[in-house]
């Protein structure tokens, strides 16, 4: 289980609460986008087709977070990372304050409430400072741990949250977004008593440079290379999956009354079981060695929706979706912690920001296959893509395999308190994180 001097931390403790305002922010966009809804069809503030104004809305929402990734990863590397997460919390709070307040005073405006929409989307890039700050928090020895209660913490509290939100909203999101921006500015609080030390940025030789160098050194380290193709694969295949599930089990479905946000929910539920072990396993068989096993076991599961149609297809069904999203948590979590161990400190955010970038291309390119999904279904039927699709997800375990002896634990690991770093060949052998920058 998890160790309980983890929760004794206090440096930990208020940085799971300021997480908290990173967790507001994904899911109160949908609210934004309610609120512009409401101003560009009633009254004064009718202008041109919803639609569009807010198609565009949304898309800046997603891709301004690509576009920035990189230079929000090099600010993070560049100044002190509690203070990019205070700012961003705090700016978070006043835009959200800004739709209601401003709805109230008769002075809102649809591009207003657009522009808050795309700034609200943008911030979603503070996990990167998130998972950046998180080692000098907690120390490079505890880091599974503390990415499992991260990852667990907004399944237990968010179901929750989004349930009294819809009470909150009504006939307008008003109330929702007020106490979206009451979480963000408790979140700079809590993220303001953290004292933890944090290393010396290392000294500037320009923006571009340092691209560079954060984009080298993830392609060029053989583990980040790795861990980078793993997350790649899926994302690119994700789509076509589960197109080729819903129309296999399409029929059955409906013949079950299968309800299709069920899995979902259970699949958060699954991924709450099953990460909570990783903590014990981790230790046992190696952060790297559970990814790959996790990688190549459970996304074949993907395959049993072909026996929807039988008499226990909706438990073959709801299996089909649950433990490949479960298996996919436990890997996520592994990878980030490797990475964050074997990245030096003065490389996180650019590493980060470089890995947020090319999931984030890869999940366009995604969408574009399952766009393609429909044509290639009815011309091959649903079982070939999604065996196609399977085999795609299963390659991204290759990477990890080929890798998997640079991972091996040395004999003696010296474990590092919070605020310091663990010397990169202490966790992965003869591998060192900086000869492949210099």
């Amino acid at each position: 289980m998890i160790s309980p001097s983890l929760f004794r931390q206090r440096h930990f403790l208020l940085f799971v609460g300021g997480s908290a305002g990173s967790w507001a922010t994904v899911y109160v966009q949908s609210s934004v986008y309610a609120f512009l809804i409401l101003a560009l069809t009633e009254g004064p503030f009718l202008f041109g087709s919803v639609g569009s104004v807010f198609g565009w809305t949304s898309m800046g929402g997603d891709l301004l977070p690509l576009l920035l990734a990189l230079p929000l990863g090099v600010l993070i590397d560049r100044v002190r990372r509690r203070s990019v997460l205070v700012a961003m919390s705090l700016l978070g709070a006043v835009l959200l304050a800004s739709v209601p307040v401003a709805t109230w005073l008769g002075v809102a405006t649809w591009p207003h409430v657009a522009l808050v929409g795309v700034i609200i989307g943008m911030l979603q890039g503070t996990s990167i400072a998130h998972d950046a700050y998180l080692p000098t928090v907690v120390g490079r020895d505890r880091l599974v741990s503390a990415n499992t209660v991260l990852t667990v913490a907004p399944m237990i509290v968010l179901p929750g949250a989004m349930l009294a939100s819809d009470r909150l909203m009504g006939d307008s999101p008003a109330p929702v977004l007020l106490v979206a921006a009451v979480v963000l500015a408790v979140s700079a609080l809590l993220l303001r008593g953290i004292d933890a030390p944090e290393e010396p940025s290392g000294p500037r030789s320009g923006l571009r440079r340092e691209l560079a160098e954060g984009v080298r050194f993830t392609l060029t380290h053989p583990v980040l290379r790795a861990i980078a193709l793993c997350l790649v694969l899926p994302a690119l295949f994700e789509e076509v999956i589960e197109a080729a599930i819903r129309e296999t089990a399409q029929a059955a479905i409906l013949a079950h009354r299968i309800d299709p946000g069920w899995p979902a929910l259970a699949g958060f539920a699954a991924s709450l079981a099953v990460l909570l072990p990783v903590v014990l396993l981790h230790r046992r068989i190696g952060v790297l060695r559970l990814a790959w096993l996790t990688a190549l076991v459970t996304p074949p599961f993907a395959l049993l929706s072909t026996l929807a149609d039988t008499a226990w297809g909706a438990l073959w069904y709801e299996i089909s979706m649950i433990v490949p999203r479960a298996g996919w948590a436990i890997v996520a979590v592994a990878l980030l912690s490797h990475r964050q161990v074997i990245t030096p400190d003065r490389l996180l955010g650019r590493t980060g920001g470089t890995l947020l970038l090319l999931i984030g291309l890869a999940e366009l390119a995604g969408d574009l296959l399952g766009a393609l999904a429909g044509p290639l279904i009815r011309g091959w039927g649903p079982p070939p893509l999604l065996a196609l699709g399977v085999a795609g997800t299963l390659a991204a375990a290759v990477p990890l395999l080929r890798v998997r002896h640079l991972a091996e634990p040395a004999p003696s690991p010296t474990a590092s308190s919070p605020g310091t770093t663990a010397p990169a060949h202490d966790i992965i052998g003869s591998v060192d994180p900086d000869r492949e920058t210099r």
